[in-house]
């Protein structure tokens, strides 16, 4: 009697939930077990024949399994997003003037106040000199001439697409809600005419 190894089996599977062309064990092989009775004949103390009487299997063999991979790769596109140019054009107003002005009007941010909102008739003045509240004007002075009565001499002002002024001058034709803001030029005084705007008083 002899013990003899019995071969396992190998045998592959698909699985769409592995890449494809991959692989994976999901369960090894093992070889099994049988035991084989033998009879023989033997002449002049020589086996001249040998015959398998009885196969007897004590451990069955473990077929090894094989994943194969069905899963198609998925290629991911970039899109490239183009920037757009948002160009805005200025129109400018053509006041039969010798002097081309380019005045450049700055938005200031808005600012909370406490103090009065008035809406107000709106003119330009130039020329330098000291104001009624002795401030000596220049080319940067942000200086409007006011109604003392409306607007007290010396209150901070917030105007509406000007940013903030002192009020510090009175004329002559300033009364009620008209004001004069101070320009640098003539050609500027002459551009900016009669506006419409909106001052907050700032206490």
């Amino acid at each position: 009697m002899k013990q003899k190894k019995i071969g396992f089996a190998t045998i592959e599977k698909e699985d769409d939930t592995l890449a494809k062309g991959k692989k994976t064990v999901k369960q090894q092989g093992h070889q099994g077990e049988k035991k084989v009775t033998i009879e023989q004949t033997v002449i002049n103390e020589k086996i001249v024949a040998s015959n398998t009487v009885t196969t007897k299997v004590t451990k069955k063999p473990v077929t090894k399994i094989v994943l194969v991979g069905t899963k198609e790769k998925v290629i991911a596109k970039k899109v490239t997003a183009e920037k757009s140019t948002s160009i805005t054009q200025a129109i400018v107003e053509e006041t039969g003037e010798t002097d081309t002005i380019t005045n450049e009007t700055t938005v200031e941010p808005a600012t909370t106040t406490t103090g009065t909102t008035l809406q107000v008739e709106a003119t330009a003045y130039t020329g330098g000199g000291i104001t009624a509240t002795g401030i000596h004007l220049n080319d940067n002075s942000k200086v409007i001439a006011v109604d003392p009565s409306v607007i007290p001499l010396g209150s901070r002002v917030m105007i509406d697409g000007y940013g903030e002024y002192i009020a510090g001058d009175t004329g002559g034709a300033i009364h009620g809600n008209i004001v004069d803001l101070y320009v640098a030029t003539q050609s500027e005084a002459i551009s900016f005419g009669r506006r419409a705007l909106t001052i907050h008083i700032i206490k």
